[in-house]
This record gives C-alpha cells, sequence and structure tokens, in this order.
C-alpha cells in the first residue's frame, strides 16, 4: 500500500498490486491540500498502523490505516503543516 497527500484535500490509498492506476481508496477529510504524511508499522511490520496526514491549513489527521478510519483530528498554530514523523518510543506524533 502506498499513501499520497494531494492539493484537492485528499488521501490517496494506492494498493501496489493492483493492475491499473486508480487509487484503491480516497480519504476525503481534510479542508486544505495534504503536504505531509507519516505512518507507523503494525506489530507484523509488514502493514501500517496508523497514518498521520498534515494539511497546509495546520490540521494534522490520525488515521487508523488498516480500517481507514479517522481516530483524531489535531490543529496546529495556524501554520501549515509540512512534515510529520511518529516517535514510537514516546507514543507521539
Amino acid at each position: 500500500v502506498l499513501y499520497s497527500g494531494s492539493k484537492d484535500h485528499t488521501v490517496k490509498v494506492w494498493d501496489l498490486d493492483a493492475q491499473h492506476n486508480v487509487p484503491a481508496r480516497t480519504l476525503s477529510a481534510h479542508r486544505s491540500e495534504v503536504l505531509a504524511l507519516a505512518a507507523t508499522p503494525a506489530a507484523a511490520g509488514d502493514r501500517v498502523a496508523q497514518l498521520a496526514t498534515g494539511a497546509g491549513d495546520g490540521e494534522v489527521l490520525l488515521w487508523d490505516a488498516e480500517r481507514l478510519l479517522q481516530l483524531r483530528t489535531v490543529v496546529c498554530d495556524g501554520a501549515p503543516a509540512m512534515a510529520l514523523a511518529f516517535v514510537l518510543a514516546a507514543g507521539a506524533v
């Protein structure tokens, strides 16, 4: 699976094993262009457990990557969320 952020305010979920070049799913929860993404590995290591997406309006969304459900919204100070990283030891984004 590959995730990509888009100027159309969406996150595209791509199935790399698919024979066609269209997104398998589109996540539409941001109100601004998606500029940053970060993912945490699942316990098995071959999947993604959580996905964080950051947008131009400073909004960061946390997703359950397996079910593609939005878990939480964090609003930064209004500056664009241009880079994200998970710090697993601390359990923080």
